[in-house]
């Protein structure tokens, strides 16, 4: 089922699709506002004293989405577009596939998948996320956990693009532009002051150059990414403590990803970025199965409930009260 969403649909949207499945679209508009400051008065996708629509993603909306999808134990899928003025930069759209986290534990077991995918019960991942609870499973941190992931999932993928551009050295004003409107986008101005990277520090990179080298030829999961990234952040963290580099990288396919943002400066500051690096390296590669998942999950059209036959006179129904 196609929708068209305005842009004041309120955040709890359900789609009927055979399936029922959340489905958020939001517009972020490219403005003539001026780019934010390091303490932005108005960012640059803000326009007329209005909030601007980054800001809302970064404090209300991804909240909203992930702890819904939780509670109703519906998937949903995030669409994020930017619509410009004229003669403007257009970003590439963002679309982001979310299941309730109990569903997500067990998205490589394939057996699992295909009995959600065809259970045909609602109630399916509320079920399960009760039985997880019972057996000891934080499902609470695990969504707080999954807001951040995806939160941070959307900056990556906008400060992406932006560092590719950056490094071409255009002197183009279009190019000039878009670099000053996403530094300013409130999603990434009250965390990542972009400003300060320089253009001769940014290397982009196949995903694969960072795969060890036993690997090299060979058939390997989506794993390897991930334990890939996990390693390669820890070691430039470790090199940039070093050596004062401010290299960052923009690594794709699959997914993109950014390293090199944030660098401790102790072994506790070090790992902790290493485990939220390897989690969001999990997320962005997972997208391709997830997007496979919801598109199965709407085909399948759950079977109206089944009735009971009517009763003839002097049939004992024992769903009926019997009175005396």
């Amino acid at each position: 089922m196609k929708t068209e969403n305005s842009e004041n649909l309120p955040l709890e949207h359900i789609v009927k699709s055979g399936r029922d499945f959340l489905h958020y679209k939001f517009i972020i508009r490219n403005t003539f506002a001026e780019p934010a400051k390091l303490k932005p008065v108005k960012s640059s996708d803000s326009w007329n004293d209005q909030e601007s629509p980054t800001y809302n993603l970064d404090n209300h909306s991804i909240e909203n989405i992930v702890e819904t999808v939780n509670r109703l134990g519906i998937p949903a899928t995030i669409d994020i577009s930017f619509k410009p003025i004229s003669s403007s930069y257009t970003p590439s759209p963002i679309r982001i596939d979310v299941f309730p986290v109990a569903i997500e534990l067990n998205k490589d077991d394939i057996k699992f998948v295909n009995e959600y995918i065809y259970s045909q019960r609602e109630d399916y991942a509320r079920e399960l996320a009760d039985s997880l609870r019972a057996q000891g499973v934080d499902i609470d941190a695990l969504v707080a956990q999954k807001i951040e992931i995806i939160k941070e999932q959307i900056r990556r993928t906008i400060i992406w693009e932006y560092l590719v551009e950056k490094r071409l050295l255009s002197k183009n004003e279009m190019t000039q532009n878009k670099l000053k409107w996403i530094e300013g986008l409130n999603i990434i101005d009250d965390h990542y002051d972009l400003r300060k990277i320089a253009a001769s520090d940014i290397e982009v990179k196949e995903l694969s150059r960072i795969i060890p080298d036993e690997y090299s030829g060979t058939f390997f999961s989506d794993s390897v990414y991930v334990e890939a990234i996990e390693k390669f952040s820890r070691e430039l963290q470790t090199l940039r403590n070093q050596t004062g580099l401010d290299t960052v990288f923009a690594l794709k396919t699959p997914g993109k990803h950014v390293m090199g943002l944030q660098v401790g400066h102790t072994p506790e500051e070090i790992e902790r970025i290493v485990r939220f690096d390897k989690l969001l390296a999990e997320s962005e590669i997972s997208q391709s199965q997830f997007e496979t998942i919801i598109e199965r999950y709407k085909r399948v059209v759950p079977r109206p409930p089944q009735q009971k036959p009517p009763t003839k006179p002097g049939d004992q129904n024992p769903s009926q009260p019997i009175f005396e």
